[in-house]
């Protein structure tokens, strides 16, 4: 359209502006400035071209985000039903506007038009997190199109982190088990799920007596499987975990032998100050060295109560659906404190400290485990 309009062809430029107007907006995404001339150009022609003010807010968020915001808002006035722009809007008002609850309306809105896209669901339940909705909600976000989300591990594994959170241990289990995982470097957060999960259904049959099954799921808890397509992690602070909760399975099925050998390899398990000393202090206790236990809670309570007091320091260089806001700082600092409390034998304050994270952010799994146990 604007080669022909250069050229003094009205007609056919016209023609082209309007099938530009009527075209997909998929796999198109603009980005040189000097490609703003002939979206202003297609504007002249018709400024009710929603493609068009939604190609200018793609090329100007990166400088001029507040002008992006504006073109975004006026292609979604006029085209309501471009989800994209909705999309867009959402990201923007979080990234740059810092307005979450807003973000959230834009992608909800997006996501009423489109489906279809894996993408949607993954950000849209960060934000979820991030604001604090409740589970039930994150899950029917996840339920409402199962096939689509399974087709990007970023959103496939937020299904799951939120199946776990609901308890709902087999359908983790299931989709862990029967989806192949394409592997990013640096991404352990699979793994993780996929321990948590076994981990998690072999408490639930060790608590109904069901001693022989659990210890299945807790030694699957330290394999790899090939659709994981990653290899043994190197001093892996949930082996601390894993170990001790397979040493409780073989105390419940009286080897004690095997027990005490799980329990010191807790303990040997390199864990730092994180929440995987929890096991290493109750593995302590299981092998009766209770000054080791003591210190190891205490720590645990102190490395808590001194990221308490951290807690309102920003993270600029967070990256989206990583950042952690202040009421996530403080609920991993209370939910440190808890686990020092509940190791010690102070169960009240732990049920204090456990609520307070909760609270504040209520996608800490091992809390939920833990509250009212």
């Amino acid at each position: 359209g604007w080669l022909n309009e250069k050229m003094g062809d009205k007609n056919l430029a016209n023609s082209y502006y309007a099938s530009g107007a009527a075209a997909s907006t998929d796999y198109a995404f603009p980005f040189r400035f000097e490609t703003l001339e002939i979206l202003e150009a297609a504007l002249q022609y018709n400024s009710e071209d929603a493609r068009a003010w939604y190609y200018m807010g793609n090329i100007l968020y990166d400088h001029q985000p507040d002008k992006a915001i504006a073109c975004w808002e006026q292609s979604v006035e006029i085209d309501s039903s471009l989800a994209i722009a909705h999309r867009n809007l959402g990201w923007a008002f979080y990234r740059w506007k810092e307005d979450i609850p807003g973000a959230i309306t834009y992608y909800e809105k997006a996501m009423e038009i489109n489906q279809n896209d894996p993408r949607y669901f993954y950000e849209l339940d960060v934000l979820y997190e991030m604001n604090n909705e409740a589970l039930i909600k994150r899950l029917q976000l996840f339920s409402s199109n199962p096939t689509v989300v399974k087709e990007r591990n970023d959103s496939y594994l937020r299904e799951i982190e939120v199946l776990l959170l609901n308890g709902s241990y087999d359908s983790a289990i299931s989709r862990l088990t029967d989806h192949t995982f394409l592997r990013q470097e640096g991404v352990v957060r699979l793994h993780d799920f996929f321990v948590d999960a076994h981990l998690l259904k072999g408490r639930e049959l060790l608590q109904t007596g069901q001693d022989d099954e659990a210890m299945k799921h807790f030694l699957l808890a330290d394999s790899y499987p090939d659709n994981q397509k990653i290899g043994r992690i190197s001093n892996y602070s949930k082996g601390a975990q894993i170990y001790y909760f397979t040493g409780l399975a073989f105390q419940e099925l009286n080897q004690r032998s095997k027990a005490q050998s799980f329990f010191k390899k807790a303990v040997e398990v390199p864990v730092d100050h994180s929440e995987y000393l929890y096991y290493r202090a109750l593995s302590q206790k299981e092998l009766g060295l209770d000054e080791e236990a003591r210190l190891s809670s205490a720590s645990l309570v102190k490395s808590g109560e001194e990221a308490l007091e951290k807690a309102g320091e920003t993270d600029f260089f967070a990256k989206f659906g990583e950042r952690a806001g202040g009421d996530q700082r403080r609920a991993s600092a209370y939910y440190l404190v808890a686990l020092g409390y509940q190791s010690s034998g102070e169960g009240e304050k732990a049920q204090k400290a456990f609520e307070k994270a909760l609270e504040l952010h209520n996608s800490i799994l091992w809390a939920h485990v833990y509250t009212n146990q």
